[in-house]
């Protein structure tokens, strides 16, 4: 069995191409990825694997087995802002 792949989910740690990279593949903001624990999820799943293989698509992250995976978490929840939107932010689901 291969090794899992290690996710943290800590929305901070992503770069400014990642985060395009995400809009332009899904069409939609951190803050709206990051109102569900799936949607987190799979933003960091897609980050994860692409920067490895650039050519993984948001499809292929949705393929990804959570038996495949190796959740972490910060010990404190992060907040993604809300881009574009007045006001608050949106805190980073648990998993």
């Amino acid at each position: 069995m291969a090794e899992k792949r290690k996710i943290v989910i800590d929305p901070q740690q992503l770069t400014l191409g990642e985060i395009e990279d995400v809009e332009q593949a899904t069409g939609k903001g951190l803050s709206d990825l990051f109102t569900t624990e799936a949607g987190g999820l799979l933003v960091m799943v897609f980050v994860e694997f692409r920067r490895t293989d650039p050519t993984f698509t948001w499809e292929q992250a949705r393929a990804v087995k959570f038996s495949d995976i190796d959740v972490d978490r910060p010990s404190v929840a992060p907040k993604v802002a809300r881009s574009g939107r007045s006001g608050g932010t949106v805190p980073t689901p648990a998993v």
